[in-house]
């Protein structure tokens, strides 16, 4: 979370994308974990050896909260659909 909180600078600067990732999914894992009908959801991270990136720390971890943060949200409304039907 310290490194989600850091990046919060309105400066383009370097910064190592994975640590962007894990921290979003560590701010996101009550969500991962299994609650009401819903089961654990699994991330599997293969991260490979990238360079750092020059962006807006900032609004890329955003990215990163907004498009997990949607993935979520349709795998629980997928599982949602499907018990319906059973």
């Amino acid at each position: 979370m310290k490194n989600f909180s850091r990046h919060d600078e309105a400066e383009i600067k370097k910064v190592n994308i994975h640590e962007g990732i894990d921290s979003t999914l560590l701010l996101l894992q009550y969500r991962l974990n299994p609650h009401h009908d819903c089961p654990v959801i699994q991330v599997i991270k293969k991260y490979e050896d990238s360079p750092l990136i020059e962006c807006y720390s900032r609004q890329i971890n955003q990215v990163f909260m907004h498009i997990l943060n949607n993935a979520i949200d349709a795998l629980e409304s997928d599982n949602k659909q499907l018990d319906k039907k059973l």
